[in-house]
């Protein structure tokens, strides 16, 4: 019996002293994110040519699927300084950034750019 007792004194000092402390989380200083956006159009009672597939809309005007838009978003958070990069892809990007400027070899892909300091 006095073995019994020992045993399970022993047992609980063991397992209570196995008790770990809680790490810290770092943040993240890098971030990267993205996201696809991908549709269908067709239309079922139409006739066939691609002026007759359906109604336009603002983007999606190609028959079966195809990519509306691609977009990446990189970004950088220090303890002073940080920087935003955000690039955009496909029909819907290029409206979504007005197509602006129109004779730009990046204007179809920079969404946003910018750099801070706090």
């Amino acid at each position: 019996m006095k073995k019994t007792i020992t045993l399970f004194a022993l047992l609980g000092v063991i397992s209570t002293s196995l008790f770990a402390q809680e790490e810290s989380e770092t943040e993240k200083k890098f971030t990267f994110s993205g996201s696809v956006d991908a549709y269908y159009r067709t239309n079922l009672t139409g006739p066939n040519g691609e002026d007759a597939i359906a109604p336009g809309s603002s983007f999606a005007n190609l028959d079966g699927f195809a990519l509306g838009m691609a977009n990446i978003v990189a970004s950088y958070e220090g303890e002073k300084v940080g920087f935003v990069a955000d690039l955009v892809f496909g029909p819907r990007g290029t409206d979504a950034i007005f197509a602006s400027p129109i004779y730009s070899a990046t204007g179809n892909i920079v969404n946003q750019l910018y750099a801070y300091w706090n």
